[in-house]
């Protein structure tokens, strides 16, 4: 609290005028003795007390009126919520959130150009002492000057070129920003507007960790910035549909079998949505259909035959509405008419028997297409070869076995890694032979890539045991079997199996009693597997049974369906394309990166004629990316948008009141309610009418109680 007119206070000694008036207006009386007034002396007692205590609450009333009187003259006040009066410099921080749910239509034009209009309104009636920052949230705050600035024609002629893109946003990382930003500003006061749709999965308050460090940050500036969020006005009664997901459920694409694709699209209205869902292939409308969404999820399927291997691309497009971006998408697969599979030997012989690799490249070449084409392109290396391998020679196959290699090379254990977060399937054979030691160096728990801590070799000669594969989740690896209930394959005995303890999130897909046979997992942007017995028949009839024929095939189908590289991709990660240094003309200096809105971009060689691979790091744009190679065939990838984006649940109550909380943050619905939110920090609030009415209903209550006791 402050004084404004503390001068006043010089005043304070008139509140004791009826406290002197009391004293020296006592009435004198003569003692006068009569001998009738002792029958009257315990009357008069009482009725003088009473008069007393009447007498001194009549004081107090006037003393108080009087204090109150001096008081209000004096004019206390109240300091805004920041203790800054107002009239103070100030720098203002302007957080735009130009995410992808500020593509919405409002009442006039998108929730981004409310937005717009209202940062040029706060430009438009800055003081003329007052500077400016801007930041643009998206899925990195960008600042677009580093220094405050007052020229009003320049910031107006930035924010009218901002616009929002295709991503997500995080405003803490972006409130973080602009904290940091401030420490540039000589102004005493500051203030930061957050001009958003107050969409929850933007702000994440969930994310206590960064909140914690936002308000950390605004505790250590030496002015606390002022934090006000100002939304968009969003459509009434608008609709909203989302395509959510979209995949092949064939693990390999071929041209052999149609392909299934399954689309869930999300009705965020309230009511049911009459559309039609386009389907397309290569840019070809393939199907059209009439469907009634509902309220909440909808699946969808449909179907294709590929004629041709090679890379492909589909698109679902599920019609209209406030935010159309979302409302389709697009998968890029490679359609194959055989999987190259590399098998890496750890005991080579060229008789099949003694070889550990021997068998399973049998089982393999063993599958034909209809017209007597082979499905599997198998190449057998002792492990010798395999440390001369690049990660380039790797790229050619879909799938690599380790066929009871004994120990891992740094070398290969690296590129293996590589090979995986390429989008590449191994397949780990554990024999008597593997040294649990050497593989184990590079298990997830050691920040490395297999799946699985190795352990003892387990030998049981005396008593056979058959692999059994439960139901359930095993039927998502091994779609040969019919694994709606557990099966036994009693016809096989296991001598002896390597002992693994599982890591990371995966499937059991086969067992041996309590221990793994099979153990299946994702990892980095590849797939593998732990088989922990040899595909030799010393310790098991396993390679001899019929099952194992059809078993290793879909196994291997099943690692190989991850791309070599990665074809579809997330907003922001590296378009990799393999380049076949063979089949590159010699004259060829630059490759052709078509992005989604046409544009074509130069790609020099030079790189990839030393790595065999080719990148290409701007990937902002979500849709189908044309990699044009010399002698090569043309690429396909696809760049998605980030699904989150698409949920527009607003923040909650609970969610506002935490951030409020949390960083001070001040939510308004309106620029008329952010106009008093800043009067609230920045005005004084005076109390001279408020103590002057106090002063007047003291002595009304004095002249009502004089005139009562008069009577």
């Amino acid at each position: 609290m402050m004084l404004l007119a503390p001068w006043f206070l010089l005043a304070l000694p008139l509140a004791a005028i009826p406290v002197l008036l009391h004293l020296f207006n006592k009435p004198r009386y003569r003692r006068e003795p009569w001998g009738a007034m002792m029958f009257l002396e315990e009357a008069v007692k009482t009725r003088s007390r009473s008069i007393q205590i009447q007498e001194w609450i009549l004081l107090i009333l006037r003393t108080l009126a009087l204090l109150l009187l001096v008081l209000a003259m004096t004019r206390p006040a109240f300091k805004g919520r920041h203790g800054s009066e107002s009239g103070q410099p100030t720098t203002h921080v302007l957080i735009l959130d130009a995410s992808l749910s500020m593509m919405r239509s409002g009442p006039d034009g998108t929730l981004f150009d409310d937005v717009k209009r209202h940062a040029l309104r706060l430009v438009d009636e800055m003081p003329a002492q007052d500077n400016m920052l801007l930041i643009r949230a998206g899925a990195r705050p960008e600042a677009l000057f580093s220094r405050p600035v007052f020229d009003k024609a320049f910031l107006r002629g930035r924010i009218e070129q901002l616009a929002p893109g295709p991503e997500s946003s995080d405003l803490s990382a972006a409130l973080e920003q602009a904290v940091w930003l401030l420490g540039f500003s000589p102004q005493p006061r500051h203030r930061i507007y957050v001009l958003d749709d107050a969409q929850r999965v933007a702000w994440r308050p969930d994310a206590a960790a960064e909140w914690a460090r936002v308000s950390r940050r605004l505790t250590e500036r030496p002015s606390v910035p002022a934090l006000y969020s100002l939304p968009g006005l969003a459509q009434e009664g608008g609709t909203h549909l989302s395509v959510t997901a979209f995949e092949a459920l064939t693990p390999l694409p071929d041209i052999f079998q149609p392909v299934d694709f399954e689309v869930s699209v999300r009705n965020d209205s309230p009511r049911a949505l009459d559309r039609r869902v386009l389907f397309s292939v290569n840019g070809q409308r393939r199907d059209e259909r009439p469907v009634r969404l509902e309220p909440g999820a909808n699946a969808l399927r449909f179907t294709h035959s590929f004629r041709e291997a090679g890379s492909h691309f589909v698109e679902v497009d599920a019609g209209g509405d406030d935010l159309p971006i979302d409302n389709r998408t697009t998968l890029a697969l490679d359609v194959i008419d055989q999987v190259p599979v590399l098998i890496i030997e750890g005991r080579s012989s060229p008789r099949r028997l003694e070889s550990d690799g021997g068998l399973l490249a049998l089982a393999l070449e063993a599958g034909r297409t209809l017209d007597g084409n082979a499905l599997f392109k198998v190449d057998r290396i002792p492990q010798l070869d395999a440390d001369r391998l690049e990660l380039s020679d790797l790229l050619q196959y879909k799938t690599v076995v380790l066929a009871n290699v004994p120990a891992l090379s740094s070398r290969f254990a690296a590129l293996m890694e590589r090979y995986l977060e390429s989008g590449g399937g191994i397949l780990l054979g554990l024999g008597p032979d593997v040294s649990a030691a050497s593989y184990n160096r590079w298990n997830l728990e050691s920040a490395g890539w297999i799946p699985a801590e190795i352990g003892e070799w387990k030998s049981y000669p005396d008593q056979p045991r058959p692999p059994t594969f439960p139901a359930g989740r095993a039927g998502e690896v091994l779609s040969v079997f019919d694994l709606s209930r557990t099966r036994v394959l009693d016809e096989v005995q296991v001598r002896g199996h390597r002992q693994v303890t599982p890591q990371g999130d995966g499937i059991v897909a086969g067992r041996f009693g309590d221990d793994i046979f099979l153990w299946y997992a994702n990892v980095g942007g590849g797939r593998a597997a732990v088989w922990t017995i040899p595909f030799r028949p010393d310790s098991s009839n396993f390679p001899s049974v019929p099952d194992f024929v059809p078993l290793v095939q879909n196994l291997v189908t099943r690692l190989a369906g991850g791309a070599v590289p990665p074809v579809n991709l997330r907003q922001g990660e590296t378009l990799t394309a393999r380049v076949d240094l063979e089949k590159l003309p010699a004259e060829a200096v630059e490759a052709t990166v078509v992005d989604p809105e046409g544009r074509e971009n130069r790609v020099p060689l030079s790189g990839a004629r030393g790595t065999g691979v080719l990148e290409w790091s701007d990937t902002r744009a979500p849709g189908v990316y044309e990699v044009r190679i010399p002698g090569h065939p043309v690429r396909y990838v696809s760049v998605s948008l980030p699904v989150a984006e698409s949920d527009l649940r607003p923040l909650s109550a609970e969610d506002r009141k935490q951030l409020h909380e949390s960083v001070g943050l001040h939510f308004t619905s309106s620029w008329a309610d952010l106009q008093r939110e800043i009067a609230r920090e920045t005005g004084l609030r005076d109390l001279w009418r408020a103590l002057l009415l106090a002063c007047l209903l003291f002595l009304a209550l004095e002249g009502f109680l004089a005139w009562r006791f008069s009577e």
